[in-house]
Protein backbone atom coordinates (compact mmCIF):
# COMPACT_ATOMS: atom_id res chain seq x y z
CA UNK A 1 0.00 0.00 0.00
CA UNK A 2 1.22 3.47 -0.89
CA UNK A 3 -0.15 6.42 1.10
CA UNK A 4 0.56 9.89 2.42
CA UNK A 5 0.74 9.74 6.21
CA UNK A 6 1.45 11.87 9.28
CA UNK A 7 4.30 11.40 11.73
CA UNK A 8 1.72 10.15 14.25
CA UNK A 9 0.86 7.23 11.96
CA UNK A 10 4.52 6.74 11.08
CA UNK A 11 5.16 5.62 14.66
CA UNK A 12 2.99 2.55 14.04
CA UNK A 13 5.39 1.08 11.48
CA UNK A 14 8.89 -0.34 11.48
CA UNK A 15 11.67 -0.02 8.92
CA UNK A 16 14.86 -2.11 8.80
CA UNK A 17 16.71 0.17 6.35
CA UNK A 18 15.96 3.53 7.96
CA UNK A 19 15.40 4.99 11.40
CA UNK A 20 11.74 5.79 12.06
CA UNK A 21 12.72 8.05 14.96
CA UNK A 22 15.14 10.01 12.76
CA UNK A 23 12.49 10.40 10.06
CA UNK A 24 9.95 11.64 12.60
CA UNK A 25 12.48 14.10 14.04
CA UNK A 26 13.36 15.39 10.56
CA UNK A 27 9.73 15.89 9.59
CA UNK A 28 8.73 17.41 12.94
CA UNK A 29 11.63 19.87 12.75
CA UNK A 30 10.57 20.88 9.24
CA UNK A 31 7.26 22.80 9.28
CA UNK A 32 6.88 22.07 5.57
CA UNK A 33 7.83 18.37 5.70
CA UNK A 34 5.53 15.58 4.45
CA UNK A 35 5.99 11.89 3.73
CA UNK A 36 4.57 9.21 1.45
CA UNK A 37 5.28 5.56 2.32
CA UNK A 38 5.02 2.24 0.56
CA UNK A 39 4.30 -0.38 3.18
CA UNK A 40 3.34 -4.00 3.54
CA UNK A 41 1.32 -4.47 6.71
CA UNK A 42 3.39 -2.57 9.31
CA UNK A 43 6.71 -2.67 7.45
CA UNK A 44 7.90 0.29 5.40
CA UNK A 45 9.44 -0.86 2.12
CA UNK A 46 10.03 2.61 0.67
CA UNK A 47 9.32 6.25 1.38
CA UNK A 48 9.41 9.68 -0.23
CA UNK A 49 10.05 12.60 2.10
CA UNK A 50 9.44 16.08 0.70
CA UNK A 51 9.01 19.72 1.69
CA UNK A 52 6.14 21.83 0.35
CA UNK A 53 7.01 25.51 0.71
CA UNK A 54 4.27 27.68 -0.72
CA UNK A 55 4.52 27.37 -4.52
CA UNK A 56 7.62 25.16 -4.51
CA UNK A 57 8.24 21.56 -3.53
CA UNK A 58 11.57 19.85 -2.85
CA UNK A 59 12.15 16.11 -2.67
CA UNK A 60 14.39 15.59 0.36
CA UNK A 61 14.73 11.81 0.16
CA UNK A 62 13.46 8.89 -1.89
CA UNK A 63 14.60 5.56 -0.49
CA UNK A 64 13.61 1.92 -1.07
CA UNK A 65 14.70 -1.22 0.78
CA UNK A 66 17.80 -2.56 -0.99
CA UNK A 67 16.50 -6.05 -1.84
CA UNK A 68 13.22 -4.63 -3.21
CA UNK A 69 14.61 -2.01 -5.60
CA UNK A 70 13.91 -4.10 -8.71
CA UNK A 71 10.15 -3.99 -8.03
CA UNK A 72 9.56 -0.39 -9.24
CA UNK A 73 8.52 0.77 -5.78
CA UNK A 74 10.25 4.10 -6.44
CA UNK A 75 8.03 4.49 -9.51
CA UNK A 76 4.92 3.75 -7.43
CA UNK A 77 5.94 6.41 -4.90
CA UNK A 78 6.66 8.94 -7.64
CA UNK A 79 3.33 8.23 -9.34
CA UNK A 80 1.37 9.14 -6.20
CA UNK A 81 3.65 12.08 -5.46
CA UNK A 82 3.22 13.66 -8.89
CA UNK A 83 -0.54 13.10 -8.71
CA UNK A 84 -0.98 15.04 -5.47
CA UNK A 85 1.62 17.78 -6.06
CA UNK A 86 0.69 20.46 -8.59
CA UNK A 87 3.69 22.75 -8.17
CA UNK A 88 7.28 23.10 -9.36
CA UNK A 89 9.48 20.35 -7.91
CA UNK A 90 13.24 20.37 -7.32
CA UNK A 91 15.72 17.85 -5.92
CA UNK A 92 19.43 17.07 -5.67
CA UNK A 93 20.79 13.74 -6.83
CA UNK A 94 24.32 12.37 -6.99
CA UNK A 95 25.85 12.63 -10.46
CA UNK A 96 26.79 8.95 -10.03
CA UNK A 97 23.28 7.75 -9.19
CA UNK A 98 22.27 6.89 -12.74
CA UNK A 99 19.28 4.76 -11.71
CA UNK A 100 17.72 7.65 -9.80
CA UNK A 101 18.54 10.14 -12.55
CA UNK A 102 16.82 7.94 -15.15
CA UNK A 103 13.78 7.56 -12.87
CA UNK A 104 13.42 11.31 -12.50
CA UNK A 105 13.83 11.85 -16.24
CA UNK A 106 10.69 9.75 -16.77
CA UNK A 107 8.80 12.42 -14.81
CA UNK A 108 10.18 15.28 -16.93
CA UNK A 109 12.85 16.45 -14.49
CA UNK A 110 15.61 18.44 -16.17
CA UNK A 111 19.11 19.34 -15.04
CA UNK A 112 19.35 23.04 -14.17
CA UNK A 113 22.64 23.20 -12.24
CA UNK A 114 25.52 21.26 -10.72
CA UNK A 115 26.30 21.55 -7.00
CA UNK A 116 30.03 20.97 -6.58
CA UNK A 117 31.16 18.71 -3.70
CA UNK A 118 27.57 18.54 -2.48
CA UNK A 119 27.98 15.23 -0.67
CA UNK A 120 30.38 14.44 2.17
CA UNK A 121 32.61 12.34 -0.09
CA UNK A 122 33.09 15.34 -2.44
CA UNK A 123 30.76 13.94 -5.05
CA UNK A 124 28.87 16.51 -7.10
CA UNK A 125 25.09 16.68 -7.30
CA UNK A 126 22.75 17.57 -10.11
CA UNK A 127 19.99 20.02 -9.27
CA UNK A 128 16.94 18.73 -11.14
CA UNK A 129 13.69 20.59 -11.67
CA UNK A 130 10.24 19.63 -12.88
CA UNK A 131 8.14 22.58 -14.04
CA UNK A 132 4.46 22.31 -13.30
CA UNK A 133 2.33 23.05 -16.34
CA UNK A 134 -1.15 24.04 -15.26
CA UNK A 135 -4.01 22.73 -17.36
CA UNK A 136 -6.44 25.29 -18.65
CA UNK A 137 -8.86 26.24 -15.87
CA UNK A 138 -12.18 27.95 -16.54
CA UNK A 139 -13.80 29.76 -13.61
CA UNK A 140 -17.34 31.09 -13.67
CA UNK A 141 -17.64 34.20 -11.51
CA UNK A 142 -20.98 35.46 -10.18
CA UNK A 143 -21.49 38.92 -8.67
CA UNK A 144 -24.71 40.29 -7.15
CA UNK A 145 -23.59 42.38 -4.22
CA UNK A 146 -25.52 45.56 -5.09
CA UNK A 147 -27.54 46.60 -8.15
CA UNK A 148 -25.85 44.70 -10.97
CA UNK A 149 -26.27 41.02 -11.81
CA UNK A 150 -23.11 39.89 -13.56
CA UNK A 151 -21.37 36.72 -14.63
CA UNK A 152 -17.97 36.21 -16.20
CA UNK A 153 -15.94 33.24 -17.40
CA UNK A 154 -12.17 33.60 -17.01
CA UNK A 155 -9.41 31.34 -18.32
CA UNK A 156 -6.45 30.63 -16.01
CA UNK A 157 -7.29 33.61 -13.83
CA UNK A 158 -6.23 36.09 -16.52
CA UNK A 159 -8.08 35.88 -19.82
CA UNK A 160 -11.69 37.03 -19.99
CA UNK A 161 -13.75 34.65 -22.13
CA UNK A 162 -17.18 36.18 -21.67
CA UNK A 163 -18.90 38.71 -19.42
CA UNK A 164 -22.57 39.66 -19.13
CA UNK A 165 -23.85 42.45 -16.89
CA UNK A 166 -27.47 43.36 -16.19
CA UNK A 167 -27.65 46.86 -14.71
CA UNK A 168 -30.46 48.29 -12.57
CA UNK A 169 -29.43 51.96 -12.86
CA UNK A 170 -32.59 53.04 -14.69
CA UNK A 171 -34.77 51.38 -12.04
CA UNK A 172 -33.10 52.96 -9.00
CA UNK A 173 -32.41 56.45 -10.36
CA UNK A 174 -35.97 57.50 -9.61
CA UNK A 175 -35.30 56.92 -5.90
CA UNK A 176 -31.96 58.73 -5.74
CA UNK A 177 -30.10 55.55 -4.77
CA UNK A 178 -30.28 51.77 -4.62
CA UNK A 179 -33.37 50.33 -2.90
CA UNK A 180 -32.24 46.99 -1.39
CA UNK A 181 -35.59 45.17 -1.69
CA UNK A 182 -36.03 46.16 -5.33
CA UNK A 183 -32.43 45.22 -6.09
CA UNK A 184 -32.96 41.75 -4.62
CA UNK A 185 -36.09 41.15 -6.68
CA UNK A 186 -34.35 42.25 -9.87
CA UNK A 187 -31.48 39.84 -9.15
CA UNK A 188 -33.99 37.00 -8.81
CA UNK A 189 -35.44 37.87 -12.24
CA UNK A 190 -32.06 38.31 -13.94
CA UNK A 191 -29.67 35.74 -12.48
CA UNK A 192 -30.72 32.79 -14.69
CA UNK A 193 -30.86 34.94 -17.83
CA UNK A 194 -27.39 36.38 -17.18
CA UNK A 195 -25.91 32.94 -16.48
CA UNK A 196 -27.34 31.46 -19.67
CA UNK A 197 -26.21 34.43 -21.78
CA UNK A 198 -22.68 34.23 -20.37
CA UNK A 199 -22.35 30.51 -21.16
CA UNK A 200 -23.82 31.05 -24.63
CA UNK A 201 -21.46 33.96 -25.30
CA UNK A 202 -18.49 31.77 -24.31
CA UNK A 203 -19.90 28.83 -26.32
CA UNK A 204 -19.51 26.65 -23.24
CA UNK A 205 -21.58 24.43 -20.96
CA UNK A 206 -21.45 24.05 -17.19
CA UNK A 207 -19.69 20.73 -17.66
CA UNK A 208 -16.71 22.64 -19.08
CA UNK A 209 -16.48 24.96 -16.07
CA UNK A 210 -13.85 23.93 -13.50
CA UNK A 211 -14.97 26.04 -10.53
CA UNK A 212 -17.45 28.70 -9.49
CA UNK A 213 -16.42 31.93 -7.76
CA UNK A 214 -19.03 33.95 -5.89
CA UNK A 215 -19.07 37.28 -4.04
CA UNK A 216 -20.10 36.50 -0.45
CA UNK A 217 -19.80 40.03 1.00
CA UNK A 218 -19.76 42.79 1.87
CA UNK A 219 -22.88 44.03 0.11
CA UNK A 220 -26.65 44.16 0.33
CA UNK A 221 -27.76 41.00 2.15
CA UNK A 222 -30.73 40.25 -0.08
CA UNK A 223 -28.72 40.84 -3.25
CA UNK A 224 -25.81 38.72 -2.07
CA UNK A 225 -28.13 35.83 -1.21
CA UNK A 226 -29.45 35.60 -4.77
CA UNK A 227 -25.99 35.17 -6.31
CA UNK A 228 -24.78 32.97 -3.48
CA UNK A 229 -27.72 30.57 -3.70
CA UNK A 230 -27.35 30.39 -7.48
CA UNK A 231 -23.64 29.59 -7.15
CA UNK A 232 -24.23 26.99 -4.40
CA UNK A 233 -26.93 25.31 -6.46
CA UNK A 234 -24.73 25.11 -9.57
CA UNK A 235 -21.85 23.83 -7.44
CA UNK A 236 -24.04 21.07 -6.01
CA UNK A 237 -25.69 20.04 -9.28
CA UNK A 238 -22.51 19.99 -11.38
CA UNK A 239 -20.12 18.97 -8.59
CA UNK A 240 -17.87 22.02 -9.03
CA UNK A 241 -15.66 23.62 -6.37
CA UNK A 242 -17.13 26.79 -4.86
CA UNK A 243 -14.73 29.71 -4.29
CA UNK A 244 -15.98 32.46 -1.94
CA UNK A 245 -14.62 35.90 -2.88
CA UNK A 246 -14.51 38.94 -0.62
CA UNK A 247 -15.99 41.91 -2.47
CA UNK A 248 -13.23 44.37 -1.48
CA UNK A 249 -10.48 41.82 -2.15
CA UNK A 250 -11.92 41.40 -5.64
CA UNK A 251 -11.55 45.13 -6.28
CA UNK A 252 -7.96 45.05 -5.02
CA UNK A 253 -6.96 42.09 -7.23
CA UNK A 254 -8.72 43.60 -10.23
Amino acid sequence: MVEKITTLNLKKYHCDFCSIDSLINDINSNPFGKIIVYRENNEIIGYLYYSEIYENVEINMLEVKLNRRSEKIGTILMNLFTEIVDKNITLEVSVKNHIAINLYKKYDFEKVAVRKNYYNNNIDAFLLERKYIMKDTYILGIESSCDETSCSIVLNGEKEIATVVSSQIDIHKNFGGVVPEIASREHVKNITIVLEECLEKANMTMEQIDAIAITYGPGLIGSLLVGLEAAKTLSFIYNKPLIPVHHIAGHIYA
